[in-house]
Parts: C-alpha cells; sequence; structure tokens
C-alpha cells in the first residue's frame, strides 16, 4: 500500500490535469484516480490519465491499456524506484506512454 500523496504532489496533479484539459482533443478525457489494469494480475493507479473519451463515457472502475493514450506518474521521494523504474517498464510493456513529472523544490 502507498502512503498518502503530499499537498504538493496533489497540487501538480491539479495543475497538469488543468492544463491537459484545456488543451486536450475532444476525443479524450483526463481523469484521475482511476485504475489501468496491466494483466489479470497487475494494475496501477496513475496520478493523471488520459484516455479515449468513449472508454470515459462507460464510466469504469478501471481502464484497459487499449483505452489509455497518456499515462503520468508525479515522482515522489518514497515511490521514486517505482515511479522511474519498474512503473515505466510496464507501461511501455503494455503499450502505454508514459510522461514523467518530478516537483520542483521551491
Amino acid at each position: 500500500m502507498s502512503p498518502s500523496p503530499t499537498r504538493l504532489h496533489q497540487s501538480i496533479a491539479g495543475r497538469l490535469m488543468a492544463a491537459l484539459e484545456e488543451t486536450c482533443p475532444t476525443d479524450l478525457d483526463v481523469t484521475h484516480g482511476v485504475e489501468v489494469r496491466l494483466s489479470r494480475n497487475r494494475a496501477f493507479t496513475p496520478d493523471v490519465l488520459v484516455t479515449e473519451l468513449d472508454a470515459a463515457s462507460r464510466n469504469p472502475s478501471y481502464y484497459r491499456p487499449n483505452e489509455v493514450m497518456l499515462v503520468v506518474e508525479i515522482v515522489s521521494e518514497g515511490s521514486r524506484s517505482i515511479d522511474r523504474v519498474l512503473k515505466p517498464a510496464l507501461y511501455a510493456e503494455a503499450d502505454i506512454p508514459l510522461d514523467r513529472v518530478a516537483p520542483r523544490s521551491r
């Protein structure tokens, strides 16, 4: 089980979602907190994801890899190796694009 995200983590996710929603084509949907099932035994819940609008319209509790256009994992201190090594490899194996966002120091 992962620790709860920090305020900075959630702030970055919210800002990124807002920016994506402003520029996203109308046939895509921006969301967060919805599971992506990579296989029968493996699933992740990305920080932000962009999916096909048709898939989003069914109001799913999870997405299949072929419905996901973009996955964003915001790297935190406690999840660095998982977010930068494990997840990118497994997302790539499932043919899901990945964008990594690291928090900036203030």
